[in-house]
């Protein structure tokens, strides 16, 4: 142990919190800073930037930094120290890197159905327990007048808002690298998946293309007569609304010769339609 010969102070730290993942600068406000410095943040060594005077340090703040509360520390070449308890507040830095089947197999394309219900995983990193996935949304720096948001905070230390989109509750995230959750009904078109964590860490935007899915081909096709003119079809098939078409046997050599009947909402039974 060596006892200072200084006596530098912290009185204050700007901003008073930042991103995890940023590397973004802070401003050390105090007294007694003096040339040859170092800097500690939650422990670990900051890049010194700037020395401005004796009364202000801009630092780089270091990778490896946990979200929460964070000490920082000055001390100069001579051991003079002061250290100010909980003056920053580590935000996490979350990040969507790609989105896989539920069973851990890659996504096909990053093509969802607007019908939803899939079952995925969101893989990346910094996710935490009781994140929120919104689909659809958008992030904003500013609101229009009379406009909404979830408020958050992103990798460049800047208070930003995710407007609009479907929030969903994530069912479970395992080891900060995985989201598990299902998509809900999505517009057709081009959309982006947000995700929020409860310290207010907002990701970046993925972007991701909804489909309108195209029903399975009808199967297992019968005809049969129960009432004079009256024909009965049954067939397996997963769409809503069918068409039915017609031709006479002699004439039904293909799909140009039939005609249009009519369209239906066929009644489902537990093994088709």
């Amino acid at each position: 142990y060596q006892k200072g010969l200084s006596g530098p102070f912290i009185e204050s730290v700007i901003p008073d919190k930042t991103s995890s993942r940023g590397r973004n600068i802070i401003t050390i406000i105090g007294s007694d800073f003096r040339p040859g410095l170092k800097v500690f943040i939650g422990g670990i060594e900051a890049e010194v930037i700037e020395l401005q005077g004796t009364e202000v340090i801009r630092v780089r703040v270091p990778l490896g930094l946990l979200p929460g509360k964070a000490s920082v520390m000055v001390q100069n070449a001579d051991y003079g120290s002061h250290e100010k308890k909980d003056a920053l507040t580590i935000i996490s830095s979350p990040e969507i890197q790609e989105i896989l089947n539920e069973d851990g197999s890659p996504f096909n394309s990053n093509s969802f159905k607007m019908t939803g219900g899939e079952s995925i995983i969101i893989k990346g990193i910094e996710f935490q327990p009781g994140a929120r996935v919104i689909f659809g949304g958008k992030i904003k720096n500013q609101l229009a007048q009379g406009e909404t948001g979830i408020p958050g905070f992103n990798i460049n230390d800047e208070e930003v808002y995710v407007v609009g989109g479907t929030q969903v509750t994530a069912a479970k995230v395992e080891n900060g690298i995985m989201i598990y959750v299902t998509t809900p009904a999505m517009s057709e078109g081009g959309s982006r998946i947000i995700v929020i964590n409860p310290d207010g860490g907002v990701s970046n935007e993925y972007n991701i293309t909804v489909i309108r899915p195209l029903p399975d081909k009808p199967s297992s096709v019968t005809a049969v007569a129960v009432d004079g003119d009256t024909i009965k079809l049954t067939w397996k098939g997963s769409a809503d609304i069918y068409q039915i078409y017609g031709a006479f046997a002699e004439a039904s050599k293909g799909l140009k010769e039939y005609n249009y009947i009519l369209t239906v909402e066929p009644e489902r039974t537990a093994d088709g339609l």
